[in-house]
């Protein structure tokens, strides 16, 4: 299984009260065709992901990109890029564990100020 396709953990959602759940269904509903990422995440998350990912060497940045926006798969990833699956494979392990890195660095920075 790879890891576009792994099973969550709760741990990777944040747990929220049913009245925050209700609100957020709510604010959903109003603004049907509004990314559901931004509204359980806000902007600020959003924005950190995003600099965290503009930080990533240029092919780990590529990879991830051209998996997850474009939903390519490794061989497609390989044909744009010149690179074998494998390499696509390795340059995504490294992407995700990079941007888990800097996330977490950017985390306790926010968390400190």
């Amino acid at each position: 299984m790879t890891d576009k396709y792994r099973p969550l953990s709760l741990e990777e959602f944040p747990l929220i009260s049913d009245e925050e759940w209700q609100q957020t269904q709510a604010e959903f509903a109003a603004h049907p065709l509004r990314d559901l990422l931004l509204v359980l995440c806000g902007t600020h998350s959003l924005d950190l992901v995003s600099d965290a990912i503009c930080e990533l060497p240029e092919q780990e940045r590529l990879v991830l990109s051209l998996s997850y926006l474009e939903e390519l798969t490794p061989r497609e990833i390989g044909e744009i890029l010149n690179l074998t699956e494998e390499q696509v494979r390795r340059s995504h392990q490294q992407g995700m564990s990079h941007l888990r890195q800097k996330l977490r660095r950017m985390g306790r920075t926010k968390d400190a100020a």
